[in-house]
């Protein structure tokens, strides 16, 4: 019985100095990962930065263009309407372009300026199409959107 306490013991022992050399080990790797993150070449790491700063203007464009839907929300009554019949479609279609959005925003974070674009395009096509179709002096209204956006863009890439 002794022999076997014995065993069991120096097993203890073996099992600890080897659970802490290969968390030591583990540290180490973590360590070097992250500063093999930090010493980028200098021109990857710029890229990287941005990429990084693109996205996040484009985010805060979405946001830019989020107000504009709002807005245009604001001005679906009775007074501005073509046919008071298109307010349901108009607010659907407001409503869509918001989530397509949000979508965008979401899940474009690591695509490229093109992709960025055109999706953004795309919604901002949407939106002058349903103000086309449901607001009266929707010419008007869409200038204003687009110069109001162009502004907006303009700050948010300086």
């Amino acid at each position: 019985m002794n022999e076997i306490t014995m065993a069991f013991v120096i097993c203890l022992a073996v099992g600890f100095a080897l659970y802490m050399q290969i968390t030591k080990m583990t540290q180490n790797i973590d360590k070097n990962e992250a500063l093999k993150d930090e010493n980028l070449e200098p021109k990857r790491q710029n890229l990287v930065l941005i990429s990084d700063d693109k996205t996040q203007k484009y985010k805060e464009f979405c946001d830019e263009i989020d107000a504009q839907i709002r807005a245009l929300r604001q001005l679906a009554n009775d007074e501005n309407l073509k046919d008071e019949s298109l307010k349901d479609e108009f607010l659907a279609e407001l409503s869509q372009s918001s989530r397509k959005l949000t979508f965008i925003q979401n899940m474009n974070s690591k695509k490229d300026e093109t992709t960025w674009e055109s999706e953004l395009f795309e919604i901002l096509s949407s939106i002058e199409g349903s103000v086309e179709r449901s607001l009266k002096d929707s010419q008007n209204i869409n200038y204003k959107m687009r110069e109001s956006l162009r502004e907006s863009f303009a700050r948010i890439r300086s």
